[in-house]
């Protein structure tokens, strides 16, 4: 965007004598009166000035998307009669604070930094931290009022001062937010718990202010600026925020609040089924991964939390939230700043030396060196990259999550494949290959058809479950002692399609009673399997009271088939059963890293022990680390 020849002549004035300790700030001329017109149609003037970091010249730091940098927009700010172009998204955001008779003095990262320069970019972007978390605040520009924004704003500043007046914030502790949610869910509050009234009192209120814009709420909390990854540590490091959209301005923290008091009330809309759809949309808008980000690091700071590792950011951001970047290493660049354990990881930005390729597998090492071994289930195909390790993630936004990331943080944890073993990571010479320790489990024989959550299909359910059964008796054909029982090898087809997991009604390993649920949902689909031979109508006499039964039990186990989403049922030559990835062929190997909570598949190559990843997997009968407890560790080296 930005010509090496205006870059040059712009920043000779404002050298860094340091680009690892100083800082640019831009200064914005007042617009004055414009001779009558609007004062935002004034040109840009701006100036610079440098400031250390350690102790910098008050500033407000300002959070913003890009927008389309090739697109050749005609905006220019005007630095002492030269000319910058800069993105049309940055024209609108400065002079939207510009003001009319004072300087405004900002930090900006398109002008602030000069993006012609790859030394001095990957030199500031050690400094993001500091730069957000020193500024007097950070001002996040949502864009023009579009899509009834006013009123979102509007409303979020009366629900969140209501919000405030209550103390609600003080209800975000382990021990009193479930005081917080028996006040929010509760049908009928106690009269005498006069709080507890208050805060009705507030959903209601809430409610009827919401009603009429639930689908502006929608499009503001999906506006460009959320699926950005950079402005998630603007947003989460700046110890003041303002939300700024149009002409109005917003906190930061009556945001969260009014948008939880939102997230809190929906049964209380008086017509909430026929608003159903635009309520479940509100649950999985993005914001809640910035609020939980800039939550946490709060904790961090006032030494009451762990923070966020990068693993975990890059978890949560790129496979949860799909963030987006325009260049693949600011997947991980973009996190650094907000990242707990970057200096002790030793991943440092480089524009001028790196590709993402390397960025990617740089990272991916750093992180396995800690004992992640889970970082692996993040490494997936098709990969656009083909420099890529097969054991690296690329961190797009596709990635699918793994089918035990909800229990990670279990205590005791609900699998433990690897027995008590730690993570042994091997020294390699190769920094393309990853080396560890780890147990042959087997070799895969046999596949079936990969299965996809895409909503009821009996046809597809009923095949799915079939082919599952029909390995199983595969399996007991071979009558290996895989098994500590016969009753224990019996209950595979209906533990391998959920991965022997619910998620439903308390998660965690699936219980005896699962089979009664895998039973009904079998059922289920040879009851519809039947009425497709019959005539229109006859099915409501013979049945109808049936299918609804079998509908409300079978619910459950068909919930939790999507454990199993985009994997593939196997059996391997000794008749273990189990979930590979889609990818997975005939003479894969499931094996068992130490310190690993759930098995992989690997690929041999024609080197001795060398192998290429191909994914997570879920393999019956040795969840609890009965691998471990029979098996030699051996090497494996991942190319």
């Amino acid at each position: 965007m930005v010509g090496q020849e205006e870059s040059k002549d712009v920043y000779l004035g404002a050298q860094l004598p340091s680009a690892s300790a100083h800082i640019r700030l831009l200064h914005i001329s007042p617009s004055g009166q414009n001779e009558g017109g609007p004062h935002r149609d004034a040109p840009l003037v701006c100036s610079f000035s440098v400031t250390e970091i350690a102790s910098p010249t008050p500033y407000k730091a300002l959070s913003y998307t890009w927008g389309d940098v090739a697109r050749p927009w005609p905006c220019w700010a005007n630095f002492d009669g030269i000319q910058l172009p800069i993105t049309h998204s940055l024209d609108l955001a400065i002079r939207a604070l510009r003001h009319e008779t004072e300087m405004t003095t900002l930090w900006i990262d398109q002008l602030c930094i000069n993006q012609a320069d790859d030394a001095e970019r990957s030199d500031q972007i050690l400094l993001m931290e500091q730069v957000y978390s020193k500024a007097d605040e950070v001002l996040a520009w949502l864009g023009p009022a579009a899509d009834d924004s006013d009123a979102v704003m509007n409303a979020f500043l009366t629900v969140g001062d209501g919000a405030m007046d209550l103390d609600m914030s003080s209800y975000y502790t382990v021990e009193r937010l479930p005081i917080l949610m028996g006040m929010m869910h509760v049908d009928t509050p106690d009269p005498a718990d006069e709080t507890a009234v208050r805060f009705r009192a507030l959903q209601d209120s809430a409610c009827r202010i919401y009603r009429p814009i639930l689908r502006a709420i929608n499009s503001w909390c999906r506006r460009a600026y959320f699926t950005r990854i950079w402005v998630v540590q603007e947003f989460a490091l700046g110890p003041e925020m303002t939300f700024l959209c149009g002409t109005k301005r917003v906190s930061r923290q009556h945001v969260l609040l009014a948008t939880q008091v939102l997230k809190n009330s929906g049964s209380r809309f008086e017509d909430f089924l026929s608003i159903y759809k635009d309520i479940e949309a509100l649950i999985d808008e993005p914001t809640g991964a910035f609020f939980g980000a800039w939550r946490r690091r709060a904790k961090f700071n006032l030494g009451t939390g762990k923070g966020d590792e990068l693993f975990q950011l890059l978890r949560s951001l790129h496979v949860e939230n799909r963030m987006l970047a325009s260049d693949g290493r600011d997947r991980v660049y973009g996190l650094l700043g907000l990242a707990v354990d970057t200096a002790s990881l030793g991943v440092k930005p480089d524009y001028v030396n790196s590709t993402f390729a390397s960025v990617m597998t740089e990272t991916a090492r750093a992180i396995a060196m800690t004992g992640r071994v889970e970082l692996l289930s993040y490494s997936q195909y098709p990969k656009n990259d083909p420099d890529l390790p097969s054991w690296v993630p690329d961190w797009r936004p596709t990635l699918r999550p793994s089918y035990y990331t909800i229990y990670e943080n279990a205590q005791g944890h609900l699998f433990s494949t690897s027995g008590s073993t730690a993570p042994a990571i091997l020294p390699t010479t190769d920094p393309l290959v990853l080396g560890l320790e780890g147990f042959t489990v087997d070799t895969i024989e046999q596949l079936g058809s990969p299965w996809w959550d895409e909503g009821w299909n009996h046809s597809r359910y009923l095949a799915f479950l079939t082919q599952v059964s029909l390995l199983c008796q595969l399996s007991a054909a071979k009558n290996q002692p895989i098994y500590a029982s016969a009753a224990r090898r019996e209950e595979a087809v209906w533990r391998v399609p959920v991965a022997d997991l619910v998620q439903y009604g308390g998660d965690g390993r699936a219980p005896a009673e699962a089979k009664s649920s895998y039973d009904a949902c079998l059922e289920l689909c040879e009851l519809f399997e039947e009425w497709k031979l019959m005539k229109a109508g006859e099915w409501e006499t013979s049945g109808g009271e049936k299918l609804k039964q079998l509908m409300e039990v079978a619910g459950n186990y068909r919930a939790s088939l999507s454990g199993a989403n985009s994997m593939r049922p196997f059996l391997t030559e000794r008749g273990y059963l189990g979930l590979a990835p889609t990818v997975a062929a005939k003479g894969d190997v499931v094996v068992v890293f130490k310190g690993a909570r759930i098995p992989y598949v690997v690929r041999p190559v024609d080197k001795v022990r060398h192998f290429r990843f191909i994914g997570e997997a879920y393999c019956d009968g040795i969840m609890d680390g009965e691998v471990v407890e029979k098996g030699i560790a051996e090497e494996f080296y991942l190319v």
